[in-house]
């Protein structure tokens, strides 16, 4: 689950800030592949739920979250919420959508 107005993102995004240049830095470099598939005109909202993406991907690569969900056993779902307006969305392939 992501969440709006992410300092993390804002940093990807402009660089992190110098008083905390030693910790979000290495965070960012997680995060580059994110700011990549959003493009070079993305928006912060696009690239925080780029972020939930690149996140969700990397849970696959643990071997035991592969396996069950193959097996049906679990689903890795990606989620959005917005601390501004208290909306919850879901993070999709395509895009996000509301969550009813």
């Amino acid at each position: 689950m992501g969440h709006a107005l992410c300092g993390g993102v804002r940093a990807l995004m402009y660089g992190p800030p110098p008083q905390a240049h030693d910790f979000v830095a290495s965070w960012v470099e997680i995060g580059k592949p994110a700011l990549e598939a959003a493009g070079p005109a993305a928006k912060l909202a696009d690239v925080e739920a780029a972020v939930v993406r690149v996140s969700m991907d990397n849970l696959m690569t643990f071997p035991w979250i592969a396996e069950a969900v193959a097996a049906g056993r679990l689903s890795v779902q990606g989620f959005m919420f917005d601390v501004h307006t208290g909306v919850l969305t879901r993070v999709t392939a395509d895009g996000v959508e509301p969550v009813e």
